[in-house]
């Protein structure tokens, strides 16, 4: 996985799943050439390997970042 920073953790109850809400956690990060992402995780898979894996899926879908790309 790239170098990642975590910018922020905040906890809230997401109530779009079901009533009453579920205890969740928003993680934003950063990598290392500036972009940044978001993972949603439930609050019991905090800093765990499920946290690890939610942010490496999420890199992947966030792709390479735009410019142009050259082998020398």
């Amino acid at each position: 996985m790239p170098e990642v920073r975590i910018l922020s953790r905040t906890a809230y109850t997401d109530f779009s799943k079901g009533p009453g809400g579920v205890p969740s956690v928003m993680i934003l990060f950063q990598l290392a050439d500036l972009r940044q992402g978001t993972v949603k995780l439930l609050k019991n898979q905090e800093k765990t390997p499920a946290e690890d894996q939610a942010i490496a899926a999420e890199i992947s879908r966030m792709g390479r970042p735009a410019g142009e790309y050259r082998m020398v």
